[in-house]
């Protein structure tokens, strides 16, 4: 199948746009997660974006469990990387439950 270049041009452009509003979508939900969790009400954007922060954590467990034998060769003393392993864990679970209250809490006062 032969593409034009008109649509490798349209497709490439799509590609960055998407690309873009996503980037903007996350960077909000770090910078400021009230107006961000709001416009993703307004919007209709799609709830899986707010679980983005959760689904780069597990693909990060995923890769350091893959080389976790060769991160202990390099650095035997694991304690502080477990403690600051625990600790983002925690703070990623916690402001999952507060992404999570904001949408709730929008949807419901905005659907009305």
């Amino acid at each position: 199948m032969a593409f034009t270049i008109r649509q490798i041009k349209l497709g490439l452009a799509i590609n960055a746009l998407f690309g873009y509003h996503v980037s903007v979508v996350i960077v909000g939900l770090f910078m400021h997660p009230y107006r961000t969790v709001q416009d993703i009400v307004r919007k209709g954007i799609p709830a899986t974006s707010i679980l983005f922060p959760s689904l780069c954590w597990i693909t990060g467990f995923g890769i350091l469990r893959l080389i976790e034998h060769f991160l202990w060769r390099i650095f035997p003393f694991l304690g502080f990387w477990w403690f600051l392993f625990v600790w983002g864990t925690l703070f990623l679970c916690l402001w999952q439950i507060l992404l999570l209250y904001l949408y709730i809490r929008f949807s419901r006062s905005l659907s009305t």
